[in-house]
């Protein structure tokens, strides 16, 4: 009897030993193929483009070019369709995955280094040491006058935000890039390389960071002497296969935040549901459609109010970000 009740709890053991180190190894697959971009195909909207310099419209991304640059956001929703998909400003493309994408400006041959910069904050920091891949897909748009193909269009990991008053130096450096001339104006082309980080970079940022004695353009005609070239699915992974359908967006900050009344006819308040999850500075700051920034103030404690009263009616952001993973949140807040 004993030997039958040792069989079977030998039998118990092992058969739950097996089941944790599958479910181990799933979870670390399943880690390994995080995309730690959120929002990596621009499908996440806080509202449909009806205009230039709408990128801000893409949940979570915002210029981190020059505040007179102008980086679009095109979606399938948009009314008139000249931002809409596959009808876009810079001639017919369909998205590379959904139904929306992003478009910057990577030369302009008028005005001496003109860039555009798009930029996000990643659901998790690097960890220095770690070997990472990353990628993207981009295509030249065919429009009049955006017909000069360039090179260096590519992404650079920063451990700073930027925006339209700081934005990113163009200093001849990018973490991966497309030192070829891209002159396709039908296919996606994947941009991919690996790095292993040296610094805990928290942001990812697309566009060319190199000024124009190191840009090479081709031109086709007087006409054109611009280069505008469609991005999506951007990936940052452990992965080398980085395939951005495995992206877990972090919407943990949802759940820590109460932001009230929405619509407001004046006051807005910004509450933590548990102020002692909030242990570090959280910035919020409310931006117009055009992406400016109208009010910004730091949540050190576990309520903040922002007076509305001095802007007009309409739908304006907020967004709010921290340190940690789980501290990025932006939504749409309606002006009575």
């Amino acid at each position: 009897m004993n030997i039958f009740r040792n069989f079977i709890i030998m039998k118990t053991i092992s058969f739950f030993l097996v089941f944790w180190i599958v479910q181990s190894l799933f979870n670390l697959q399943a880690l390994a193929q995080e995309n730690l971009v959120p929002n990596p195909s621009f499908e996440d909207t806080l509202g449909c483009p009806d205009s230039e310099d709408q990128i801000h419209y893409a949940e979570g991304w915002i210029k981190y070019s020059l505040s007179t640059s102008t980086p679009d956001y095109y979606n399938a929703c948009a009314n008139p369709a000249f931002y809409g998909v596959p009808n876009c400003g810079g001639g017919y493309q369909q998205s590379k995955s959904g139904n929306a994408h992003a478009a910057v400006a990577t030369f302009a041959g008028p005005i001496s280094d003109y860039r555009e910069h798009i930029g996000i904050q990643l659901t998790s920091t690097l960890v220095i040491g770690h070997k990472y891949f990353v990628s993207f897909y981009t295509v030249m748009a065919e429009a009049f006058g955006f017909g000069t193909p360039s090179n260096n269009i590519g992404v650079r990991l920063s451990t700073v935000p930027y925006s339209g008053n700081n934005p990113v130096p163009i200093d001849n450096f990018a973490h991966v890039h497309s030192s070829t001339i891209i002159n396709d104006t039908i296919n996606w082309i994947r941009v991919s390389g690996s790095i292993i980080a040296d610094s805990a970079y928290k942001y990812v940022i697309v566009g060319n960071f190199f000024d124009d004695a190191n840009t090479d353009t081709l031109t086709y005609d007087s006409l054109s002497n611009q280069s505008y070239y469609y991005i999506d699915d951007i990936c940052v992974s452990t992965d080398s296969l980085c395939n951005v359908s495995t992206t877990i967006y972090d919407k943990r900050a949802h759940n820590k935040f109460h932001v009230f009344p929405n619509p407001v006819d004046d006051h807005l308040t910004i509450q933590a549901i548990n102020p002692l999850q909030i242990s570090r500075s959280i910035n919020a700051k409310i931006f117009d459609k055009s992406g400016r920034v109208l009010f910004q103030e730091d949540l050190s404690h576990d309520q903040l109010t922002f007076n509305l009263s001095s802007i007009n009616p309409g739908f304006y952001i907020l967004r709010i970000q921290g340190e940690g993973p789980g501290l990025l949140y932006t939504c749409k807040i309606v002006k009575l």
